[in-house]
């Protein structure tokens, strides 16, 4: 049977193959295109009776993007002809693709799932994503023919709008990729990239870059990427008119479009407008991922992948092996256990498996995937999207901060860069201040925290042991974390002044690390010691279920109690978990927005908020460095204001942070291996807050940044003195990562003029590029219940079995990388509260 047979049935028959039709497995749509055929006569009036309909993505992700594409409206046994533009095929009606059952719909459980309205990319007004399509095998055997049914959703329930059939066009050809943005707005994306371009050899015309974009954005699950659409809007119609042109961004020729680009991105002025003005330049990242993605590009930058580096031997590249996690399907949608953790990172996976080795019947909740190290890839675009909460696009209201965090099971500890700091007795920052940290949490009448250090260091001791902390080879470390240390001794032998601030290659949780340097994407080596390689299969071992694509929702409560967990599946499935006893460990973002959707009353929640604030520097040597070949952080130097951090990034990372404009970023990428990177990190004030909602709720996070003179003196001193260690190190040019691109030369080193650069540069959040993987509090420790949501047992104030274990309890920063803190305070939370 093909599409024209199946048009001939009854509606009786197409509800019989409805009714009994094989499943199709994603992996049987992913990739290509169909054709497909409506049933319904009101489709001959709406001109949709003909159409072509595509799937993209990656089944391991638990779901599949699609589209939709116009045919000409000809006879069932004439060809599908797409209608295009200048662009291509016209690509519209974006949907999401489930597994079948995932939506809870009973009457089609045999049936794919296509759900128009978890595409988020729909005006509210449009009907269109009101649309849920079950799609089976339409006979045995033949998976090129689908039968699918299409309901629309209404307040009265689903109504039925008709059948549909699908048949794969061309079996051994796939279909392109989808376009996330609208036409007008690939428009501007191929507008945008011209004038970047233009002038330079780029090996990829401005259509290909910016159909690059558009199939990585579309791969992000998140409602944030209307801040692009946003974004690119903005540039198309605002930005020409507040620079005197009176025609659309994308109708200007190349030259009006840089005119119009330097006039509102290239300014110095620190008025309201232009700080508006100069977040719509961060545009300037899409452009550059969708060219520096491309691996030819890559090559022909220098850049070398880890298959090809004649460093390894054979062997080198094999993945460890690594314990095996399956995933609990519930079987009914109420569960009952005694303990119920939402959130599988440094801090939920270590209570999970303290309690399942405890004998506890634990669940164990994950918003995101699993992902193995066998299906991780040196893809910087396909993991951001897969593996970064919001797709990497997470950041603060005004969009001064990018905020990167892990979205996957094992959270951060899965793309983070394995550093272990320790708070007490750690061998690497040689000083008492982590203790005087907790003796001010214990002390302090605007905190009373008090954690008793005795058992605290045991439990460092043993979380240590469990991920197997060793210090970092050189052999592995690279030529970038090298030269970081090698310019800090040759600034101090030159300059007396300079004290000898603790510096040395960072102590990690790996186990034989090849220092391949995709560590913030995944190790698709299986040598990280993440919590995906130790605690989460421990506490799998000892029968705790682990449930991924699951989002806790709600924490119900009975007086003191907290009663249950409600959740919805991917798919939109609903279900309940019934516990004794509920710990929450989202992150201090995820966990604080959490209680204030459980609507948990207590004037500190959000508050006491802050970050491990970091801003990356380049610095261009004469020779070769090729700092992309070893670990990505390797090594630092403690000046206890500020750290400064090597860390270099794999292309389309190091092209999107790199600064500059059109030929003069194009120059620069085509030098890639001439380039050293490190970066400044400060511990904020904690001044910021979680606000729990968003001005704009499609467009920008809930987190308020509010950073201080003192957080902008220590930023402003560790960009000295990172400054003067690279040309210590015999760096030709320091490049700050500032919104205005400023190169500090040699010459300005040698004459003193380090300082009123920098100075000059840095005057807010608006002028330099801030992002932090570690945001802490929301949710700060305090014994007193009106300074703290949760006191000194991590239980949360007004209940008895509610307990919160990440970083968003910490009363101020700690300033370190702070997974190994979460990890022990997670360990002692169990001993000393929440298992006893």
């Amino acid at each position: 049977m093909d599409i024209v047979g199946i048009s001939t049935l009854s509606e009786k028959q197409l509800a019989e193959i409805m009714k009994h039709g094989a499943t199709p497995a994603l992996a049987h749509v992913a990739g290509y295109e169909f054709n497909g055929y409506n049933f319904n006569w009101m489709t001959t009036v709406t001109q949709t009776r003909k159409f072509k309909k595509g799937f993209y993505g990656r089944p391991a992700d638990g779901f599949l993007w699609g589209y939709n594409v116009p045919v000409e409206q000809n006879a069932i046994t004439e060809p599908w002809i797409a209608r295009s533009d200048d662009l291509g095929p016209i690509k519209y009606y974006p949907f999401k693709t489930f597994g079948a059952g995932m939506d809870g719909n009973s009457k089609h459980a045999n049936g794919l799932v296509i759900d128009y309205k978890k595409s988020d990319q729909y005006p509210f007004w449009n009907p269109v994503q009101q649309t849920i399509d079950y799609l089976v095998f339409a006979e045995p055997g033949n998976t090129d023919l689908l039968l699918g049914i299409s309901y629309l959703r209404t307040f009265l329930g689903n109504i039925k709008m008709g059948y549909f059939a699908l048949e794969r066009h061309n079996p051994s050809q796939r279909g392109a990729g989808a376009r996330f943005f609208e036409d007008h707005e690939h428009r501007i994306l191929v507008s945008l990239a011209e004038a970047f371009y233009h002038g330079t050899a780029a090996s990829l015309p401005p259509t290909q870059i910016a159909e690059n974009i558009s199939t990585q954005v579309a791969g992000i699950s998140s409602n944030r990427t209307q801040s692009l659409k946003g974004i690119l809007n903005a540039i198309e119609l605002v930005l020409p008119k507040l620079t005197g042109k009176d025609k659309l961004f994308s109708k200007l020729n190349v030259a009006e479009r840089r005119e119009v680009l330097d006039r509102a991105f290239n300014s110095d002025s620190n008025s309201p407008l232009q700080c508006v003005l100069r977040d719509l330049s961060r545009t300037r990242v899409l452009i550059t991922s969708g060219y520096y993605t491309d691996p030819d590009v890559q090559k022909a930058i220098g850049f070398i992948p880890p298959a090809e580096r004649s460093r390894y031997s054979s062997g080198d590249l094999t993945p460890r092996p690594t314990p095996a996690i399956t995933p609990h399907v519930p079987p009914a949608d109420e569960l009952n256990c005694d303990i119920c953790i939402i959130g599988s990172g440094a801090g939920g996976a270590v209570i999970a498996a303290r309690a399942a080795a405890a004998g506890k019947e634990v669940i164990l909740v994950e918003e995101g995937p699993m992902l193995m190290p066998g299906e991780m890839e040196h893809h910087e675009g396909h993991m951001t999207s897969r593996v970064y909460k919001e797709g990497g696009l997470q950041s603060s209201v005004d969009f001064d901060m990018t905020i990167l965090q892990g979205k996957c099971l094992g959270g951060t500890t899965v793309i983070n860069n394995l550093i272990c700091y320790r708070l007490l007795d750690d061998p690497d920052l040689g000083s008492s201040w982590g203790d005087q940290l907790l003796d001010r949490w214990s002390n302090d009448p605007g905190i009373k925290a008090p954690i008793d250090k005795t058992e605290l260091r045991e439990s460092y001791n043993r979380v240590e042991q469990r991920i197997g902390v060793s210090r970092l080879t050189q052999e592995f470390a690279g030529n970038n974390a090298t030269i970081l240390l090698k310019g800090f001794n040759d600034l101090r032998a030159a300059d007396a002044g300079i004290p000898a601030y603790p510096s040395q290659l960072f102590r990690k949780n790996f186990d034989n690390c090849i220092g391949c340097g995709y560590c913030n994407f995944g190790c698709k080596y299986g040598r990280k010691l993440s919590m995906l390689e130790t605690f989460l299969p421990d506490a799998a071992d000892a029968g705790a279920k682990i449930i991924v694509h699951c989002h806790a929702r709600k924490i119900n409560r009975n007086g003191s109690q907290a009663t249950s967990v409600e959740c919805e599946m991917l798919g939109g499935r609903k279900i309940k978990i019934n516990a004794s006893r509920v710990v929450v460990a989202c992150g201090a973002i995820g966990s604080t927005k959490l209680l204030m959707k459980s609507g948990i009353s207590n004037k500190m929640l959000g508050k006491h908020f802050s970050f491990n604030a970091a801003t990356p520097m380049f610095a261009e040597f004469d020779d070769d460095i090729n700092g992309y070949d070893g670990v990505q952080m390797g090594s630092f130097i403690d000046a206890g204001d500020f750290i400064l951090e090597s860390i270099f990034y794999p292309p389309m990372s190091f092209s999107m942070t790199m600064p500059g404009w059109y030929e003069n970023h194009f120059e620069r990428m085509k030098r890639f291996n001439k380039f050293m990177n490190a970066g400044v990190l400060i511990g904020t004030d904690h001044e910021s807050e979680v606000t729990g909602w968003s001005p704009i709720p499609n467009l920008v996070g809930p987190i308020e940044l509010r950073l201080t003179d003192r957080d902008f003196d220590n930023l402003r001193s560790g960009m000295k003195l990172l400054t003067k260690v690279f040309f210590a190190a015999g760096a030709s040019q320091v490049l700050p990562v500032a919104l205005i691109d400023h190169p500090i030369s040699r010459t300005d080193f040698e004459n003193g003029r380090v300082d009123s650069i920098i100075d000059s540069l840095v005057r807010g959040s608006d002028d330099v590029i801030l992002s932090s993987s570690h945001p802490q509090g929301g949710n700060p420790m305090s014994d007193d219940p009106d300074r703290g949501v949760v006191d000194s047992k991590f239980r949360v104030h007004g209940f008895d079995n509610l307990y919160v274990c990440d970083a968003s309890v910490f009363p101020t920063t700690i300033r370190i990388n702070p997974q190994l803190t979460i990890m022990a305070f997670a360990d002692y939370a169990w001993r000393m509260s929440i298992g006893a």
